[in-house]
């Protein structure tokens, strides 16, 4: 995926973020996700992401080529390769697990046709995602199993219950 491409994932995962993890208020929430609607190609790079994110919490490599992200509510790690382009985000929350499956909002899992921020929108955030190329996948947990959605490109390729 290109870098242009990555840039709409960091701003689904703020959508993920619920405005809790990096913002103490909804109006900042909204204003980094504003600002970062309106950042040029070339986004997904070191200084851009410590822009909208703030400075990791930490920092592994000796080429700096991981970052990480924590609070309570959110862990996030940022791949760097070797030219300082995104390589791979991995997100993961606490407390998203669901008491029972809603079959209401399971009618938007439309294969081939429903998108990340839809999903995302009507199932609320979830367990994890990650976020590699072309290629997402997400899980939420329920009480007593979990759904595995896999996206290429934003939109539903899959899912399955297990």
């Amino acid at each position: 995926m290109k870098v242009t491409g990555l840039r709409t994932w960091l701003a689904l995962l703020l959508l993920l973020i619920g405005g809790n993890a990096f913002c103490k208020e909804g109006d900042d929430y909204l204003e980094k996700i504003t600002q970062y609607s309106g950042i040029k190609d070339g986004a997904a790079t070191p200084d851009n992401i410590s822009s909208i994110f703030g400075s990791p919490t930490l920092i592994e490599g000796s080429r700096k080529e991981v970052w990480y992200y924590h609070d309570d509510a959110m862990k996030m790690r940022v791949y760097w390769n070797k030219a300082s382009q995104m390589e791979k985000l991995v997100f993961s929350s606490t407390g998203t697990e669901k008491p029972v499956w809603n079959n209401d909002k399971g009618k938007c899992l439309k294969e081939g046709k429903s998108q990340i921020a839809q999903v995302i929108k009507t199932l609320g955030t979830p367990m994890d995602m990650t976020i590699k190329g072309a290629n997402q996948q997400m899980h939420y947990a329920f009480k007593e199993y979990t759904l595995n959605l896999f996206f290429r490109h934003g939109t539903l390729v899959n899912y399955s219950f297990f």
